[in-house]
């Protein structure tokens, strides 16, 4: 690889990282944790659920520390916790591209070293 393409290619990955970073810097809101939906019972006697959970339910797993919380989200809320969940999930997945790029960038910092390593006689 030339030196120009060195360059290019760290340019490229420095631009990626800056987009990356960008998403950080948004102050959205974020729900952390995992979302479960499953069915549930609402607890009226007269209700079918009795012999069978059948009323559709979201649960939000999370933990402080070691210890762990089953919240049940209402259903007015829950368009909205999944887009800030999802908006949490998008960040994890940029760490593991940031990390990524950050790996590809030491590699080719290398690769330039020996590109100019010279020997001395």
């Amino acid at each position: 690889m030339s030196r120009k393409n060195f360059a290019q290619v760290l340019k490229e990955i420095d631009e990626q990282r800056r987009q990356l970073i960008a998403a950080f810097l948004d102050n959205s809101p974020l729900i952390v944790g995992s979302i479960t939906q499953t069915k549930g019972r609402c607890g009226k006697p007269n209700c079918a659920c009795v012999q069978k959970p059948t009323h559709e339910i979201t649960l939000l797993m999370s933990s402080e520390g070691e210890k762990r919380t089953s919240q049940l989200i209402r259903k007015n809320d829950v368009e909205e916790v999944l887009s800030q969940w999802q908006r949490y999930k998008s960040l994890r997945h940029f760490l593991v591209t940031l990390k990524e790029l950050n790996q590809k960038e030491i590699i080719i910092l290398q690769e330039l070293i020996q590109y100019r390593k010279r020997t001395y006689k």
